[in-house]
């Protein structure tokens, strides 16, 4: 059995899969582009939930009517990224010049 997450927004929950590789390579163009700034990163937050949100179960009928706080949406998209192997948990990165 895949590996999934469980993400809630507007007080709903939905479980969401692994990207495929069309998915991941949407997904890495955002991350790419992101800003340093906190609104590229909400702006990079919503970009990946909606990627997401395609194969979603239950199926998102119209993720634009989804009445989800700020808090839900970079906690799902946290969510999805561990789930798609993007951010590594309970490490610290390397830092600069590190072997």
């Amino acid at each position: 059995m895949a590996k999934t997450a469980t993400i809630t927004l507007g007080g709903a929950e939905y479980k969401v899969h692994p990207f495929n590789i069309g998915e991941l390579e949407r997904v890495t163009e955002f991350l790419a582009s992101m800003s340093n700034g906190s609104a590229g990163n909400i702006k990079s937050a919503f970009a990946i939930l909606r990627i997401a949100a395609e194969r979603a179960d239950p199926k998102i009928e119209d993720f634009n009517a989804i009445e989800a706080t700020i808090d839900e949406v970079v906690s799902a998209s946290n969510a999805i990224v561990e789930l798609a192997g993007l951010k590594q948990t309970g490490a610290n990165p390397p830092e600069a010049g590190a072997p």
